[in-house]
C-alpha cells in the first residue's frame, strides 16, 4: 500500500504511535492465549497447573514461525512492547516518497525484555515506553538523548549497530549488539510471557491526553500462582499493595494430610456476581478515556471470562477483597 509523502516523517510516525498507544491496553493476556492455543491444550488446563502447562511451548511449537504466522500476537489492538514496535514499523514501513522510494527502513532492536526499533534514514524512534509528546522521537547517532519528560535515555552507535537506553531503572544500559528481525522479537516475547505468565499477567490501560503526553492508568493483573485477579488504580497504587483483589480458593492440607481448596476460602455465585461487577466498575472508573474500548475491542474481555471461568470450576466461587486501602 502506497501513501502521499509527508512533509515530516516524525509527524507521521507519532500519528501512528499514538493511534496504537490510545487504541489497547500494554498486556501480555494475548500471547498467553496463543500460547495456550499452540499447546492444543485448554484455558482449564492452564489454570490447573499454570507453571507447567506452557512450559518450553514456545521453543517446542512456536519457535520456527514467521511474522505473517504470528500476526495474531502483534496485528492486534493489544500487546507488549513487542508487538507495538512491530505493528508500528509494519505500517510506517508501507509508506513511500518519490519515485515510490520507502521513507522509513525501521530495524528493532532486543535492550534486554524491551524491544524499540529505529529508523535508519530518518532516526525515528518506536519505544512504547516513551513519555515524550506524541510518543515517537527522532534519534541522531552519537551521544545521549536525554529528555525532561521522561526517565529514560537512548542513544545510537551506527558505527558499532548498538542501541542503548538507559531508564535509570536497575542502575545497568540496555544495550544491543545489532538488530533482529521482527519474527525474533517475538518469538523472545513470547518466551519472555511464558516463562512469567504461571506469576502475573499484567493488563495496564493508557491513553494520550489532551497535552499529548501518554499516560497510564488502571491494572488488571492475573496472578494464577496465586488464585487470584488483582485491580491497582494506578501502578503505584499497586505497587503499595493499594488494590482490589478478586480472591478464589487457593489449597490447603487438610487432617489428613491432603491438598484441598480451603472451604473458608470459598464464596457463592451471589460473591462471584459482585466481582463481576467490581471489575466492569473498574474499567469504567480506572481504565482512561478509551478502557472500554480497549478492553472490548481485541478480546481481552472475552478470555479474562473463559479465565474466570475456568479459575470458577476448578478452584471454586471467589470473594472480593480490598487491600491497604
Amino acid at each position: 500500500m502506497s501513501h502521499p509523502a509527508p512533509a515530516d516523517p516524525l509527524t507521521l510516525a507519532q500519528h501512528e504511535w499514538v493511534k496504537i498507544f490510545n487504541g489497547g491496553p500494554y498486556t501480555g493476556m494475548l500471547m498467553l492465549e496463543y500460547i495456550i492455543q499452540a499447546t492444543g491444550r485448554t484455558n482449564y488446563d492452564f489454570i490447573n497447573d499454570p507453571k507447567n502447562c506452557i512450559k518450553g511451548i514456545t521453543d517446542a511449537h512456536i519457535s520456527t514461525f514467521d511474522i505473517q504466522q504470528l500476526a495474531a500476537t502483534w496485528n492486534v489492538d493489544a500487546g507488549r512492547c513487542t508487538s507495538f514496535a512491530v505493528k508500528a514499523i509494519t505500517e510506517l514501513n508501507t509508506h513511500k516518497g518519490a519515485g515510490g522510494v520507502p521513507i522509513f527502513n525501521f530495524e528493532i532492536y532486543d535492550l534486554s525484555k524491551h524491544r524499540v526499533a529505529r529508523c535508519r534514514k530518518t532516526g525515528v524512534v518506536i519505544d512504547s515506553s516513551s513519555s515524550l509528546r506524541n510518543g515517537a522521537f527522532v534519534l541522531p547517532e552519537g551521544s545521549w538523548g536525554r529528555f525532561p519528560e521522561t526517565q529514560a535515555s537512548w542513544k545510537f552507535k551506527s558505527s558499532e549497530s548498538k542501541f542503548e537506553r538507559d531508564g535509570k531503572v536497575d542502575g545497568q544500559i540496555k544495550k544491543s549488539s545489532s538488530p533482529i528481525t521482527p519474527a525474533k522479537a517475538m518469538i523472545i516475547c513470547l518466551k519472555e510471557v511464558e516463562d512469567s505468565a504461571y506469576k502475573t499477567v499484567p493488563t495496564l490501560f493508557r491513553s494520550v491526553n489532551e497535552q499529548h503526553i501518554p499516560v497510564f492508568h488502571g491494572i488488571i493483573m492475573w496472578c494464577p500462582k496465586d488464585h487470584a485477579l488483582e485491580l491497582g488504580a494506578s501502578v503505584a497504587d499497586y505497587k503499595a499493595k493499594r488494590k482490589l483483589v478478586i480472591q478464589f480458593p487457593k489449597y490447603v492440607k487438610d487432617k489428613a494430610g491432603q491438598m484441598v481448596l480451603d472451604p473458608k476460602m470459598m464464596g457463592t455465585s451471589k460473591t462471584l456476581d459482585k466481582c463481576i461487577e467490581y471489575l466492569v466498575e473498574f474499567i469504567d472508573t480506572y481504565g482512561g478515556p478509551y478502557g472500554q474500548y480497549q478492553w472490548e475491542n481485541a478480546g481481552l474481555e472475552a478470555f479474562n471470562s473463559a479465565l474466570i471461568q475456568a479459575a470458577v470450576e476448578t478452584w471454586g466461587y471467589p470473594k472480593a477483597e480490598r487491600h491497604g486501602a
